[in-house]
């Protein structure tokens, strides 16, 4: 019967038994008996069994204590080993109550290790394990659980050597389980903040916190290839603020391990192409043309293959033109004008149309560009709009 159930109930049967012991006291026949039976419903819906064996076990545990504390460990351990006892019965009769047995158990386990009775100490380590095995159901209750592993691992390693089981290898899965969680919250933790220090523009505040927040997700990427898409999109912050702070070599790296990265994702191309942009900037940022040419080129392709609507058409136009930048910066002139001009198939804008002329000019092809100059001179200046004010009757 649960808590709810049983509090009315008994509530109604200490009333009784008051009132019993009224009327015996004034001398009434049925008083005896109403007090009898409300003292027997008090007990019997109460939870006296709890409170008779968790209050003997706080005072042994209390003495316990205070006995290791005074380091008389002979009688830490038996006192130990008795609030044990009634926390054991109290497990049994209420099972929600078991974890309640650990700590005295654990107190049990350090006077024995004091009296160096390893094998005494083995059993109690091998007992708070099962315990924790059995009500470890949150992250401390696990973390816990790796302690008491630990706790018979110290016992069984003073036995000797073929008395140690399996449990060194469980202990090292839970630790590395406990690392992973603790390291993957304090990643998370750090580029939180630092996304707090990019969006007030403070980089130097961020790249150290991006930075190491990096160096925690590396190892777990390569451990738990869950935390990769993480990795990546840490590296991805890192590389813009190294790249706002002007620090365009260190960017490179930052943004090729984060291109490396997510190549080994389960996505679409799509997902590399901010990646292939990201390493390009860089690139052009440093002079390198001839290395950013490449991933234009990928870039253009993957744009070239998912063409849907116009904003495609317009990030492929964007795509070819900082292609032919690149190119024309690299001095390879024929292949950006052919980049340019695949841009101005593509959409016949401004800026391509411009591009197209300026490299025309440069390869002496003079008779070519004159008529695309006629046709941006026949183009309306940007930002300028002309009102038309309709005449009077």
């Amino acid at each position: 019967m649960n808590k709810l159930r049983r509090y009315p109930i008994r509530v109604l049967g200490g009333l009784a038994a008051v009132t019993g012991l009224v009327l015996w006291i004034a001398g009434m026949g049925p008083g005896r008996t109403i007090a009898v039976i409300g003292a027997f419903v008090v007990l019997l819906f109460g939870d006296s069994v709890r409170s008779f064996y968790l209050g003997k076990a706080i005072a042994q545990y209390r003495h316990a204590s205070n006995s290791f504390r005074s380091e008389t460990y002979e009688d830490a351990a038996d006192e130990a080993a008795q609030a044990a006892v009634s926390l054991r019965k109290l497990g049994f009769a209420r099972p929600a109550e078991l974890k309640r047995l650990a700590p005295a158990l654990s107190l049990h386990w350090a006077a024995l290790e004091k009296l160096d009775r390893h094998e005494d100490a083995a059993l109690v380590a091998e007992e708070l394990v099962a315990v924790y095995r059995t009500v470890g159901q949150n992250y401390w209750e696990r973390f816990y659980l790796a302690d008491a592993m630990e706790q018979l691992e110290t016992s069984l390693s003073e036995l000797p050597a073929d008395r140690v089981g399996a449990e060194a290898d469980e202990l090292l899965i839970a630790r590395a389980e406990l690392a992973y969680d603790a390291n993957r919250k304090h990643a998370r933790a750090l580029t939180l903040v630092a996304d707090r220090h990019l969006k007030l523009r403070e980089y130097d505040a961020a790249l150290p916190l991006l930075v190491q927040a990096a160096d925690i997700l590396r190892p777990l990427a390569a451990g738990y290839p869950d935390r990769r898409s993480s990795l990546v999109d840490t590296l991805t912050d890192l590389g813009h603020c190294l790249s706002d702070l002007d620090e365009h070599g260190r960017a490179r790296a930052v943004y090729a391990e984060a291109l490396d990265v997510s190549r080994t994702l389960d996505s679409t191309p799509t997902a590399q192409l901010r990646h292939l942009v990201n390493l390009a900037g860089s690139l052009r940022e440093l002079q390198r043309y001839d290395e950013a040419v490449p991933n234009d080129e990928a870039a253009v392709a993957i744009l070239r293959a998912n063409l849907r609507n116009r904003d495609d058409n317009d990030r492929l136009v964007l795509a070819l033109c900082l292609l032919g930048d690149d190119l024309r910066a690299a001095h390879r002139l024929e292949e950006a004008l052919a980049a340019y001009q695949e841009a101005l198939t593509v959409r016949r804008t401004t800026p391509a149309l411009q591009a197209v002329i300026q490299t025309l000019r440069a390869l002496g092809r003079h008779d070519e560009a004159r008529p695309l100059e006629d046709e941006l001179h026949q183009r309306p200046k940007p930002g300028v709009y002309t009102l038309t004010i309709p005449q009077a009757p």
